[in-house]
């Protein structure tokens, strides 16, 4: 019997792997580094997308002048590389200046101690979101510590086993010189020009282990801080980016309580069941009491701290009013007015290892309604996001 459970298990893990490798070789063959294809728009989608254009020909002038080629056949077509293009020729005719000078990035944490919760796709919608909606280029950067690596696969369906990982940059125990350079190769260009991400792995699961083997040589009178290893990773790269959004896992392991320290910003995705409900307060339940070992380290406090409904059914009378319960708890100013759909469409791309900001309507396969409501609701969350990040710009 062990051995017939054996063989089961071999093969439905043979199965399931075949299964991810034909996932990889279908959505990993287009033109952008992450294996995916750059969002292409039509004409009134850049218009939609760049409100200062107002009119076609407007835009066809500023093509010409940036030497952007938006003749396909008879259609009318440019890509995401070449919208960055057009915004960021409006945002010097609006500042004056060639090259905007980033701030030093701003941290934000999507986390709560359950899974299913919707980090993950809060993550990626945010952070695809982030980097297409705004008629401002935000550069922003994704670090999944979650050794799931859920969001690398969506972000990055290209992601090869030996590639570096967030774990073996926290792991690094070389000189600093060889630490900036795996660091640097650490670093995923994606197919929206202004979004990078470090991508997580199997053996990130190995950083508890390492972490308790750390703790166990230090000598007397040394403690070994944990939190220090992302924060090393963080405070190398944060004046390269606007924005870091990190990725959790479900458990509060040595990773998750690194997260916690380095953050300024906490967003908790909640689904408005009365299940999640308790798991929503059983964390912060938790985070009440870890948040004095955070303060005795050094901790600032969060700037915000956010719910966000997650997969809520349309017109679905019981989780708007459950939704509204949550809210209220929360109190007016630590909550977003938008919320995250359950939609065809946001599965239908998940499926494809995208988001819904990967595509343009025209470019989807499945019920472009399906599609347009998606985007035409978490559009107004993207822009409340923007606002959260604009109100601390600049402030340590």
């Amino acid at each position: 019997m062990s051995q017939e459970t054996q063989n089961k298990l071999d093969a439905l893990a043979q199965s399931y792997a075949g299964i991810s490798y034909d996932h990889i070789t279908t959505y990993s063959c287009g033109d952008a580094p992450n294996g995916k294809f750059y969002r292409n728009y039509n004409q009134r989608e850049v218009i939609s997308a760049v409100p200062e254009a107002r009119t076609g020909r407007i835009i066809n002038k500023i093509c010409d002048e940036l030497g952007i080629d938006y003749k396909d056949g008879n259609a009318w077509r440019i890509n995401q590389q070449d919208l960055n293009k057009i915004k960021q020729y409006f945002e010097i005719k609006r500042t004056g200046k060639v090259e905007r000078k980033l701030t030093r990035a701003q941290v934000v944490l999507i986390g709560i101690l359950k899974g299913g919760s919707g980090k993950t796709s809060t993550t990626t919608l945010l952070a695809t979101g982030i980097s297409s909606i705004p008629s401002r280029i935000y550069k922003t950067l994704v670090i999944d510590l979650d050794p799931q690596k859920t969001a690398s696969s969506q972000l990055v369906p290209n992601i090869q086993v030996e590639d570096i990982t967030i774990g073996d940059l926290m792991m690094h125990e070389g000189t600093d010189a060889e630490f900036e350079e795996k660091l640097s190769l650490s670093i995923k260009k994606t197919n929206f020009p202004n979004l990078d991400v470090i991508v997580s792995g199997d053996r990130d699961r190995g950083y508890d282990i390492y972490v308790r083997e750390k703790e166990s040589a230090a000598k007397d009178g040394e403690e070994y801080q944990c939190y220090k290893d992302l924060e090393r990773v963080i405070e190398a790269v944060r004046d390269q980016y606007d924005i870091i959004l990190i990725d959790t896992p479900p458990h509060f392991v040595a990773a998750n309580l690194s997260a916690h320290y380095v953050a300024e910003h906490l967003i908790m995705p909640v689904r408005p069941s009365e299940y999640d409900w308790d798991s929503a307060g059983m964390y912060v339940s938790f985070l009440a009491r870890t948040y004095k070992v955070l303060r005795h380290l050094g901790h600032k406090g969060y700037k915000t701290t956010k719910l966000l409904i997650s997969s809520i059914t349309p017109n679905s009378n019981a989780e708007s009013r459950l939704s509204q319960k949550l809210r209220q708890a929360s109190g007016a100013a630590n909550y977003f007015t938008s919320s995250i759909p359950r939609s065809d469409a946001i599965v239908a791309c998940a499926e494809q290892r995208c988001t819904i900001f990967d595509m343009s309507l025209h470019e989807f396969k499945g019920t472009r309604s399906s599609f347009l409501k998606a985007q035409q609701a978490i559009t107004p969350l993207v822009f409340e996001f923007e606002l959260m990040i604009n109100e601390f710009e600049g402030k340590e």
